[in-house]
């Protein structure tokens, strides 16, 4: 990544972060270990479901859901706001990612996630967090932007250089 890019960058997940800091945490599914679990089986489920992700996406949100277990055990019970907010932010950036991959249609699976995660808010807390939802619908478009933008300008600096070359090559090639 250029700097400017990891500069917006850096500065739009800072603008999320707070946004999601900002929504209460009254329905996290990050709570206790159970509704986690439950939260995590249930969007699984969904995701493999909607037949919008490949099986390596599905393995690599399996292995955030399980990495996500394996600190909430690690927390031995004392799961702090803080906490919760740090694990809210972590799946969501997590699942953005993964869900932003080239060559796949980036409204199929943003709405594949945002179903996912819609039920298994419900499944799991009774109530869906549409203001969750959303950021991690931004998260994805943010990610697939930055990664438009890398591809652009690779492509910039190979025709540039590549016009560079011709030039040179054309110039060698005059002359008595």
């Amino acid at each position: 990544m250029t700097w400017f890019t990891r500069l917006t960058f850096s500065l739009f997940v800072v603008l999320c972060t707070q946004s999601l800091l900002a929504v209460g945490q009254a329905n996290t599914p990050w709570s206790t270990k159970t509704n986690a679990d439950n939260f995590i089986h249930s969007f699984m489920g969904a995701a493999s479901r909607s037949g919008a992700f490949t099986s390596d996406q599905i393995d690599d949100m399996s292995m955030i859901g399980n990495t996500l277990m394996t600190a909430m055990d690690n927390m031995g019970g004392r799961i702090t706001k803080s906490k919760l907010q740090a694990l809210d932010m972590a799946f969501a950036s997590a699942v953005a990612e993964i869900a932003t991959v080239e060559g796949q249609n980036l409204e199929v699976t943003t709405n594949a996630v945002a179903d996912a995660l819609q039920s298994a808010f419900y499944q799991t807390t009774g109530v869906v967090n549409n203001q969750f939802i959303n950021e991690v619908r931004s998260l994805i478009n943010m990610f697939a932007q930055v990664s438009d933008n890398e591809v652009s300008y690779t492509s910039a600096g190979a025709g540039s250089a590549a016009a560079a070359a011709g030039a040179g090559a054309g110039g060698a090639g005059q002359g008595g």
